[in-house]
């Protein structure tokens, strides 16, 4: 059956009045006579009765219409749905660890209710290595990395190249010495599977430090929050401690450039899909603008 046929079955059989659907679908009134008989002709039953100036659908007719507007309620369905792949919408899921959350990420949210207000978005604060790995399960969308990334299977963007810095406290140094902080106090890093981990043993092994003791946690604002309180050394990207630096709370021992690459990353296989394409070029602006 052809969808022009029914359709113009459809809106006869709403108006029962063959004049009324000639002009509201714009054909003759014998291109409709013609596409009727040729629906009744297929499937071997009339479709309509005329009882003096009055037309009424047949048995066939009444099944014929309810089949037809649930077939045109379907296709009305598709139609939209094709059209949302044309912009973005539904869910976005975007994993980063905690600082990309708190500043970048941060900034992200006005921009995307702006432009794309029916988007639902969800953050996902955790280490670089476990956005990799949700990346790869389908968890979430696009994800945002400190540190290298060597999967086949994604795709790497390039967003910021960031410092590092050996910090601790100015009170650490009065009492030690700057020689001396690093022979007594321990170095506070991140956990031995933290994708940051082969970044920072490189930086210390430029400067032929060895840690007599080494304290490791998963979370780079505890690191932080250990060092403020005179806790040890630690070796973290410089806009994590850019405000702690500036306000002298914290010392810079050694300065490491542009050693931490700063990613975004998503499934190649996925690389064509809207939400992907739009939202990491808003991606790329924020980074860009915050620079």
């Amino acid at each position: 059956m052809e969808l022009r046929n029914l359709k113009t079955f459809q809106v006869v059989a709403e108006q029962l009045n063959l004049s009324k659907a000639a002009k509201i679908l714009k054909y003759t009134q014998p291109t409709i006579t013609f596409q009727i008989q040729a629906l009744e002709k297929e499937i071997g039953h009339p479709l309509f009765d005329r009882v003096g100036k009055k037309t009424f659908l047949t048995p066939a007719g009444n099944v014929l219409k309810q089949y037809t507007d649930q077939l045109f309620n379907i296709v009305s369905e598709m139609e939209i749905a094709l059209q949302q792949l044309h912009k973005p919408s539904g869910k976005l899921r975007i994993a980063a660890p905690e600082y990309f959350c708190t500043h970048q990420l941060a900034q992200f949210i006005r921009p995307i209710y702006q432009q794309y207000p029916e988007v639902q978005l969800e953050l996902i604060s955790c280490s670089s290595k476990e956005a990799i790995q949700l990346v790869h399960d389908y968890r979430t969308d696009l994800a945002i990395i400190a540190g290298p990334c060597d999967s086949d299977h994604l795709e790497t963007v390039l967003l910021a190249q960031e410092d590092m810095v050996l910090i601790t406290t100015q009170e650490n140094v009065e009492t030690h010495g700057k020689i001396g902080v690093h022979e007594v106090l321990p170095f506070i890093t991140f956990r031995g599977d933290h994708n940051l981990k082969e970044v920072i043993w490189e930086c210390l092994d430029q400067i032929n430090y060895q840690p007599r003791s080494i304290i490791e946690s998963s979370s780079e604002e505890t690191i932080k929050r250990a060092i403020l309180n005179h806790a040890g050394l630690a070796l973290l990207s410089t806009n994590t401690v850019q405000s702690e630096i500036e306000s002298g709370h914290l010392t810079v021992l050694k300065t490491f450039k542009l050693c931490i690459h700063v990613y975004m990353i998503y499934l190649k296989n996925r690389s064509k899909e809207v939400n992907i394409t739009s939202f990491s070029n808003l991606l790329q602006n924020v980074f860009k603008s915050i620079k």
